[in-house]
């Protein structure tokens, strides 16, 4: 959703030779990219940190399998996808 909506808002996302930036990257892009005139630095943190924690949760779930997963942790995940998901969705229209 980060990358897309930056590329329709005219943006560049390529990365050396990759066609998309790093999931790690994509925290630093909200940071540097977001409207300051529509998001003030404590939303604009609040969001590279919601995404920081998604990619560490996803991390965890494809390489560290055995590990269990504890309700309040997939519960925090999913309103942090929700909530990335509403503001950036808005950002870019």
């Amino acid at each position: 959703m980060v990358t897309s909506g930056l590329i329709q808002s005219g943006h560049t996302v390529s990365v050396g030779e990759r066609p998309n930036p790093s999931h790690a990257q994509v925290a630093v892009m909200i940071q540097h990219n977001l409207d300051k005139r529509r998001f003030d630095k404590i939303a604009i943190r609040e969001l590279s940190r919601k995404v920081r924690r998604l990619y560490a949760m996803r991390l965890s779930a494809d390489y560290a399998p055995q590990d269990s997963i504890e309700q309040a942790e997939a519960l925090q995940a999913v309103r942090d996808a929700s909530t990335v998901q509403i503001k950036l969705g808005d950002a870019f229209k």
